[in-house]
């Protein structure tokens, strides 16, 4: 995962919540509704957390949230708080899945046209060994891409949020109550006001530009609907980052953006091990620069992993 300066505010009532919720469900995916605000800079900050209404449906592999109950919660939200409907969250349980699948994203987009909004949140969770995660993502409307996620950090406010206090005490509408008592989450990644690093790449690299780092998640989009089980990395030392892809079990396809994309085509080999020894192509691609780079990199790649799969399954015949 790559590191980012993204950052959202929540009470940890919120995040306790939310995780207590996933716990009651650990085969079945369960969601809700993310209330708040957003600060002068820009920094979206989570004063409630609701889970399903009654008519929510929960399958193995989706939520749908009742839309009459989050109507009435939001109607009741703005009017007394002036509070927003910010964002929404769910989970994947045992999927393995910690990030937006593309029928996430494709979801959000839609309703972020629809509802002519600039920013969304969405908090994926999961199931593991009676824990839950909790992972953040901030949409943002872009006119390159329409939409894109990025992951973002939590600041995790330590008092309770004055919402939930006060809907305690206040019968405004029902929320859903999880069986399980006691929140307990792992894996939680944490900032502060004061972290403002930013991502660290090479020198000249191109992902120091936010058009290219937009363009880099619109090329792994196009992997995750066509491969199985992509998922983006960046190499501790070089700071270069990459894609893997699996193949078979025990093997993967490694594409590396070296220092020198676009300008040159990225690394691609078949590894047969964690250090990468493998494959590599034979395949002849009259790389252009000046042409479109997504096209390019979506076309190459689909290239590269037809010949290594077809080399692969002839040595191993």
């Amino acid at each position: 995962m790559l590191k980012t300066k993204q950052k959202t505010l929540i009470h940890q009532t919120e995040l306790d919540y939310i995780s207590r919720c996933i716990q009651d469900y650990p085969n079945l995916e369960i969601g809700g509704d993310l209330f708040g605000f957003y600060t002068t800079t820009g920094l979206p900050v989570v004063q409630l957390a609701t889970g399903p209404g009654p008519k929510a449906q929960q399958t193995v592999h989706a939520f749908y949230q009742d839309e009459e109950y989050l109507i009435e919660v939001g109607n009741c939200l703005r009017k007394s708080f002036g509070m927003q409907h910010i964002g929404e969250w769910h989970s994947h349980h045992q999927l393995g899945l910690d990030w937006p699948s593309p029928k996430d994203n494709a979801v959000i987009s839609n309703a972020m046209k629809q509802y002519n909004l600039s920013s969304f949140l969405l908090v994926i969770g999961n199931y593991v060994d009676g824990y839950s995660t909790l992972n953040c993502y901030n949409y943002h409307f872009s006119s390159l891409i329409e939409t894109y996620p990025e992951h973002s950090k939590w600041v995790v406010l330590s008092e309770p949020s004055p919402i939930r206090t006060l809907l305690e005490q206040q019968n405004w509408f029902e929320i859903y109550k999880p069986n399980t008592v006691k929140a307990r989450i792992f894996g939680l990644q944490q900032t502060n006001f004061e972290d403002d690093s930013k991502t660290i790449y090479p020198d000249e690299y191109w992902l120091n530009e936010e058009k290219n780092r937009e363009l880099l998640h619109s090329i792994f989009e196009k992997l995750y609907d066509k491969y199985e089980k992509v998922k983006l990395f960046q190499h501790k030392s070089s700071h270069e980052v990459f894609i893997d892809i699996k193949n078979t079990k025990d093997t993967f396809f490694r594409i590396t953006f070296k220092e020198g994309f676009p300008h040159l085509k990225p690394d691609i080999v078949l590894a047969l091990n964690a250090e990468c020894e493998g494959y590599l192509p034979s395949v002849e691609y009259d790389w252009n620069p000046n042409n479109s780079i997504y096209r390019q990199t979506i076309d190459y790649i689909e290239q590269v992993i037809l010949e290594l799969q077809n080399c692969y399954f002839q040595l191993h015949e």
